[in-house]
């Protein structure tokens, strides 16, 4: 985690995702299960109830497991083949996450996919992150007003550069130009540097005054800029980030997006 990004307790962790997964499902009761979900156009709704299901289900169980060690291959469950009823289970599945992250401490072992220490204080955060963005793909499949992610904005960008591009780089490395891209969240007093050095190798640090916008080295590198929450979409492929792009390289700049 970046060290100018201030780390959300885990109440509020934990607060968040009761929130978000209550909404989430408040949302997609009674709805249209054949729903086209606009930000992954490949699902409905019944496909999103059966993505976040599985992780549910899966993180659940490996949160409970207490150990470092990866689960062994082929444990993921998959929604039921009723229609009527991934809801239902995809539901039941967040109760059981939740109750595990709610009543195990923070530190305890839990194995993750990530550089990060293996332990649960990874998944309260990653599955709040996870949460959160998909309510909003529900909101805007059902049409609902939608709901913005207040204070974890900042969080959700550090764990994004910091956590998933990293993985989204070693599943499909870049091939694409090389350089140095500052991101910088004008609401949240934090930003990053990210170097792009081409296949698999990245590099990212925290926005510092060796690197300020407009000053030395800095002013000539990519600038996405713009609030937290703004980036937040931008870097999941929610939203287009050509309007945060305040120069540089845009083929650079597409490098930081993990959808």
């Amino acid at each position: 985690m970046s060290r100018e990004v201030n780390a959300p307790d885990t109440a509020d962790l934990l607060a968040a995702l009761r929130a978000s997964g209550d909404g989430l499902f408040a949302l997609t009761d009674g709805a249209d299960l054949g729903a086209v979900v606009p930000a992954c156009p490949d699902w409905d709704i019944t496909g999103l109830l059966g993505h976040v299901g599985g992780l549910y289900h899966f993180h659940g169980a490996t949160v409970r497991r207490g150990v470092t060690d990866p689960p062994a291959a082929g444990t993921r469950p998959h929604p039921p083949d009723d229609r009527a009823l991934v809801a239902g289970w995809a539901s039941n599945g967040f109760e059981y996450l939740f109750a595990a992250l709610s009543e195990l401490p923070e530190s305890a072992p839990a194995w993750n996919w990530a550089n990060e220490p293996p332990v649960v204080r990874f998944w309260q955060r990653r599955m709040t992150h996870e949460t959160l963005v998909h309510r909003r793909d529900a909101e805007q499949a059902v049409g609902a007003p939608l709901t913005g992610y207040g204070p974890l904005a900042g969080d959700g960008v550090d764990e994004v550069l910091a956590v998933f591009l990293p993985r989204a780089l070693a599943r499909r490395p870049w091939g694409g130009p090389t350089g140095t891209i500052l991101v910088q969240a004008t609401d949240f007093g934090a930003g990053w540097v990210v170097e792009i050095q081409g296949g698999t190798q990245l590099a990212v640090r925290p926005l510092g005054a060796e690197s300020a916008i407009g000053a030395g080295g800095g002013s000539a590198a990519t600038l996405l800029r713009g609030t937290a929450e703004q980036l937040l979409l931008a870097l999941w492929g929610r939203e287009a980030f050509d309007p945060l792009l305040e120069r540089g390289d845009r083929e650079l700049a597409s490098a930081l997006v993990v959808e």
